[in-house]
């Protein structure tokens, strides 16, 4: 049932606006970011979530049966969804990343380094446009007739493996291939 609640309050946030700018004056593949920085959410989205988060729990009491008294709450289900509540607001209003400057040329190898929590995987969300940008500006170099949808390859640290052999693995989601495509992805990981 917790599950569900943190899973519908993900459905019910507003989507994200694009915030990359696509300068065609810089060379292409150069990533800026100017005095940026960044969140899960801003403000204003947070009490836009907030209120209807709240006519969300409105329709949930009215529907919801049980032996508990109308509006009451058992002391298990008040903890639990105090204690998500604050988290969440906690997570929700705070940014993660501040006064951000970055230049990666074109090509460039960067390594980004640092302890548990200190925000890397928060900077390639914050680039591939899954945070908010609350102040600042994110600019990536294009080219005239470049695509914007294939200028950042990204692996997510826990990779996507479905339930199968490793050659399923190796091949899944892609066109046809050659037999040796699969011998050739095994020697290069090796």
């Amino acid at each position: 049932m917790i599950a569900m609640g943190r899973v519908t309050r993900y459905l019910l946030l507003p989507e994200l606006e694009s915030y990359v700018d696509y300068d065609t004056s810089k060379e292409e593949g150069d990533i800026f970011i100017e005095n940026a920085s960044f969140g899960w959410s801003s403000q204003e989205k947070v009490q836009k979530y907030e209120a209807e988060q709240k006519m969300y729990e409105a329709k949930k009491k009215k529907s919801k049966r049980g032996i508990c008294k109308k509006g009451e709450k058992d002391d298990n289900e008040k903890n639990e969804s105090d204690e998500e509540n604050s988290v969440d607001k906690a997570k929700l209003h705070r940014p993660i990343l501040t006064d951000m400057n970055l230049h990666i040329q074109p090509g460039e190898l960067v390594a980004v380094v640092g302890g548990v929590g200190s925000g890397k995987s928060s900077l390639l969300s914050a680039l591939t446009g899954e945070m908010e940008l609350l102040e600042g500006k994110l600019s990536i170099g294009v080219s005239g007739d470049s695509s914007k949808t294939n200028l950042i390859a990204y692996c997510a640290q826990s990779p996507f493996i479905i339930n199968s052999t490793l050659r399923q693995n190796v091949k899944f989601n892609s066109q046809p291939k050659p037999d040796d495509f699969y011998q050739d992805c095994i020697e290069a990981a090796c």
